[in-house]
């Protein structure tokens, strides 16, 4: 039910969850309204839907605040374990659910440092990397011998060791080779490079590999603890030494060592046939951030050590089925953004063997380069990205640096692996069936119309679809966390937790952009950036309205391709077209309008004239026809244009070069029929080193560039590719999307729209009953006590309105015993479960919001930073989890459907026990207070009544708890068949007569409380607006 001081919104009134102001006679017939319907909800529970809802029953509290001690969980039926990982302790913490109601921890198994002494790293040749080069924080490794294997290298007047010449030392396997045949060499870096034109700093035909062998740092300058790794060459691959497109290099230790991992991300867990316990496997990434993260694998009953394989780099989301396991690996930046590094995708067979009994990991990796895909399906990023497929930054170009995963699930049996990329909004399939396995399709999701609060500057919940004057509407992004699937009727669904996400510049090669107007970090910036506001919706921009609300620069927005041509430009370049001194012309660098060839699919731009700044000029061979004239002044962009535009039935693009000091400006006509990007990435750097290049159209219509805030209103989609739009970062709800083939994209059949705001806004203890209306209208003190989309306690209101509200991080299916198929998403920021009933996934229903959490409204925190931790862990209670398990009744010690989270922040593991048949609460359960705090026990200060229930109390009377103790069953046993005392029989008589006559009371009011019900329900379950948005979906 809507708090009592919010007015119920006519049904055709769609603009906003806030009310119109109301007269004291409206607000007294709300009110009394709603408390009829409240009364009947509590007295004939009969009237409203049954619904599935989670009760609270204990907690294991790993005593560690902010260590991310519980970032993933997995689940053993057999042992009643389960396995969490502490992220940062590097281990699994071992926890049992014997009773539900007081997990215990009862071991912990040290995965880092059982990896140090058992696995070894498989490969430790480490590409890009140099071995005490420039810039080592060791400085310089002392360099034994330099080999080589052309007689006519000349390197290195640094060097007065020994050179030698070796003709096989072709790789950089037979660098690490010799290197482990060298006494004094530790270490070693290897380069295949071309050869340079003295004269102009271009490739010969000639290329050099050569091999440094290094020794180990002296004890002087750090000895064995000084393991100095450096990028050869920062930045992006295509800039990555520049003169050389095939340059390769590589560096590692003479001979691979035990795997020493940074983390444990994830854990999952495994059947093997023929082998009694299931297998534990957790993903870890390695210490070194540029290295193959590893998987280890463990028996779940004895927790010994079973093996270790290979995964991709920085393995992220782990998913299981059957006897296979598979992880994605992320392949993000490096955390000082030199550096980007593949993503990929692991997936391992086990398989036992016997005499004796082993299991057996078949692993392979996956990256996404061209050779792992089926004929047809790897095509032009530019064409990606016209299927939503988020392409973006300097590296946007190259598909295999810039496709992130976090996330798979497993399709089909088992047979396809679905990967999902948050911050490049899409998905691929791996088709598993195929030997080798390879990617069959590779989309984006499409974005989700929304209905969201989007101010954190307002001082009220103000959740609605439109914004400004002329009602600008926004569309989330996906960018799911975690993803699963289900099966119903045979048919496949993919259900995704849209939380959102970007690149803000520190940890990617976008980098943070400067100029006098704004600054731009990474991807990110506030929808009102610009000085005044370049968004081009009428009064949108407004700190009130859109003007806080987190937004990207790249695709689908048309900013970056208005300021700089195209979606792979870095931070700074986007932040000077924005530079208030200087005018901006439309001049793109590094872009060429046009260009054709390679595999972009619309082909070359007609060119009806060249201009060049000297005679001496040579036409390239495919314009050896072309007219060509000589124009000593043409040597900047600038001039370039001005002809064009001075040219008008000839020009309406062109496109400038240096090249060899010679000014080359070339009119062109727009292409025709193209749907996709018209400006393609110029590569000519590598051909000379001091080559520059820019286009872009005869006449730039703007002063600055613009961020189109409506899709039909973008003046550059035939040329950019990009329909522009408003967009917010992450979709605020959970989708269900209908699987089809490996070859078909994904059909959105339902989202949640706003339920997830709606349901955050219904705190406990009417802490948000006032908050509806402006400051004024409603509570001074909201700020201060409301935790409507805030992640902090004590709350501050609409904290995370303006980024991405509650951000749905997790998510978990189940199908109950009595057969309803369920799905629990879990709320990073705010905290809090939502379960919805999915089994018809077209049409899935809101069930329940729990979120055991202390606001700690009104209580003193500790003023020193080090007590904030200890308070936190004991009054705190739960942050947002991170992930979610359903344990059905046939698995859980108590005989009863269960579900247990795990929270990073505080480290606890919760577990809920999942009720059928019940009334829809009406609040979020969480707590104001200490005092009144259900959660915190009473020796800690609490009221505790929520913590004390028992095994007694939960176990199926139908199947009583194996496990239980014999006394305990016995006693409940008695209880249970005792005669009811005739006090209580007469006291149950008089509570029956109050009923009957509430019933009686009540029956003329019921089609009241259902229609009252019915536009609650529209309004806080299936927004109309958003409703009618997804009216075209298939239902």
């Amino acid at each position: 039910l809507l708090p009592a001081a919010c007015s119920l919104p006519n049904s055709s009134s769609h603009e906003a969850i806030s009310p119109h102001p109301q007269t004291a006679h409206e607000k007294g017939t709300t009110m009394m309204r709603l408390f009829l319907s409240q009364l009947l909800l509590l007295l004939v529970p009969t009237l409203t839907r049954a619904v599935y809802r989670l009760r609270f029953l204990g907690d294991y509290q790993s005593g560690a605040w902010d260590t991310d001690a519980a970032e993933n969980v997995a689940f053993d039926p057999r042992t009643q374990r389960a396995f969490v990982a502490s992220a940062e302790s590097k281990n699994l913490q071992v926890v049992s659910l014997v009773d539900p109601t007081a997990p215990a921890n009862v071991g912990t198994i040290a995965v880092a440092a059982v990896m140090e002494e058992q696995c070894m790293e498989v490969d430790c040749q480490y590409e890009s990397m140099d071995f005490g080069g420039a810039g080592a924080t060791c400085g310089f490794a002392e360099t034994v011998r330099i080999v080589h294997d052309r007689p006519d290298f000349d390197c290195c007047s640094w060097f007065r060791g020994e050179f030698e010449l070796d003709p096989e030392m072709t790789s950089a396997d037979a660098c690490q080779r010799k290197c482990a045949d060298e006494p004094l060499c530790s270490y070693w870096s290897f380069e295949n490079e071309c050869e340079r034109h003295a004269a102009n700093d271009t490739c010969t035909p000639t290329r050099h590999n050569e091999c440094y062998l290094k020794a180990r740092y002296s004890e002087a300058d750090g000895g064995d603890d000084c393991v100095d790794y450096v990028v050869w060459e920062e930045g992006p691959r295509w800039d990555t030494h520049d003169y050389d497109s095939s340059w390769t290099a590589a560096a590692g230790p003479a001979a691979c060592g035990h795997v020493v991992a940074e983390s444990v991300q994830a854990v999952a867990l495994v059947r093997v046939a023929g082998y009694d316990a299931a297998v534990v496997v957790a993903a870890t990434p390695h210490a070194f951030p540029w290295a193959s993260g590893y998987l280890a694998f463990f028996d779940a009953s004895t927790q010994v050590y079973l093996g270790c394989a290979e995964a991709g780099n920085k393995p992220e989301g782990i998913v299981a089925d059957k006897h296979r396991v598979a992880v994605v690996n992320e392949g993000s930046a490096r955390a000082d953004g030199k550096m980007d590094h593949p993503g990929s995708a692991t997936s391992c067979d086990l398989v036992t063997t016997f005499n004796p009994t082993i299991v057996n990991f078949h692993c392979a990796t996956y990256t996404f380069v061209e050779s792992n895909f089926v004929e047809g399906a790897f095509v032009s990023p530019v064409i990606y990205r016209s299927r939503g497929l988020r392409l973006y930054g300097p590296d946007g170009d190259d598909i295999s640096l810039d496709l992130e995963p976090e996330h798979a699930a497993f399709l089909l049996g088992g047979t396809v692996l679905f990967v999902s990329f948050q911050d490049n909004n899409g998905y691929a399939y791996l088709d598993l069936t195929l030997e080798p396995p390879k990617y069959t399709y590779l989309h984006g999701y499409e974005a989700l119309p929304a209905t969201l609060d989007a101010s954190d500057d307002d001082g009220y919940i103000n959740i609605k679809s439109r914004f400004g004057d002329d009602g600008t509407r926004v569309s989330g992004l996906a960018m799911p966390d975690v993803v699963t699937a289900i099966e119903v009727d045979g048919v496949q669904y993919v259900l995704t937790a849209n939380e959102g996400d970007t690149r803000d510049g520190e940890a990617d090669v976008i980098g943070v952009g400067e100029a006098r107007d704004v600054v731009i970090r990474g991807e990110e910036v506030r929808y009102g950036f610009g000085s005044p506001p370049v968004a081009t919706c009428d009064g949108c921009a407004t700190t009130r309205e859109l003007g806080r609300l987190l937004t990207t620069t790249f695709g689908p927005s048309d900013f970056a391709t208005n300021a700089c041509g195209g979606n792979a430009c870095d931070a700074q370049a986007l932040a000077e077209a924005l530079n208030s001194e200087e005018d901006f012309a439309c001049q793109y660098e590094f872009y060429d309008y046009g260009r054709g060839g390679g595999d972009h699919p619309c082909g070359a731009a007609d060119a009806t004239l060249y201009l060049v700044s000297s005679a001496d000029w040579v036409p390239p061979s495919w314009y050896a026809s072309g007219a060509v004239l000589v124009d000593e002044t043409m040597l900047t962009p600038g001039a370039c244009q001005a002809a064009c535009a001075a040219s008008v039935m000839m020009c309406d693009y062109w496109s400038f070069e240096v090249e060899r000091n010679v000014g080359e400006c070339l009119f062109k006509l727009p292409l025709t029929d193209c749907p996709y990007e018209a400006y393609s990435r110029w590569q000519q750097k590598w051909d000379d080193f001091t080559w520059r290049g820019w286009s872009g159209p005869a006449v730039c219509e703007w002063p600055r560039p613009p961020y189109t805030s409506s899709e039909a209103a973008s003046a550059s989609t035939s040329e950019t590719g990009s329909e522009g739009g408003s967009f917010a970062i992450g979709g605020r709800s959970f989708s269900v999307w209908k699987f089809k083939d490996v070859a078909s994209p994904l059909e959105l059949v339902f989202d949640s729209g706003s339920d997830m705001e709606v349901a955050t806004s219904r705190v406990a203890h009417g802490l948000c009953d006032d908050c509806f209306q402006p400051p004024g209208g409603g509570s001074s003190d909201c700020a201060r006590r409301c935790p409507f989309n805030s992640d902090e306690a004590p709350p501050v209101l609409d904290d995370r309105s303006d980024a991405k509200g509650p951000e749905p991080e997790c998510l978990a299916t189940g199908t109950t015993a009595d057969g309803a198929i369920l799905a629990f998403v879990g709320l990073e920021r705010t905290g809090g479960i939502v379960t919805y009933d999915v089994s018809d996934p077209k049409k899935p229903e809101f069930q329940d919001f729990l979120n055991v959490r202390n606001w700690l409204v009104s209580d003193v925190l500790p003023s020193l930073e080090d007590d904030v931790g200890p308070f936190m862990l004991k009054y705190g209670l739960n942050d947002g989890p991170e992930s979610l398990l359903f344990v059905p009744a046939k698995e859980s010690a108590v005989g009863r459907d269960l579900v247990v989270a795990a929270a990073p922040l505080a480290g606890r593991l919760t577990a809920y026990l999942v009720e059928g048949g019940q009334p829809p609460r009406l609040d979020d359960g969480s707590c104001e207070k200490i005092a009144t705090c259900e959660y915190v026990p009473a020796s800690d200060g609490g009221d505790g009544s929520a913590r004390t229930v028992t095994m007694a109390d939960i176990c199926d009377p139908a199947a009583p708890c194996a496990l239980l103790d014999e006394v305990v069953v016995t006693q409940t046993s008695k209880k249970s068949s005792s005669a009811i005392p005739a006090f209580l029989l007469a006291v149950l008589a008089a509570l029956s007569c109050l009923v009957v006559l509430a019933l009686a009371a009540a029956a003329t009011m019921t089609l009241r409380a259902k229609a009252i019900q019915t536009k609650y329900d529209a309004l806080t379950e299936k927004n109309a607006i958003h409703e009618q948005e997804l009216a075209v979906l298939p239902r």
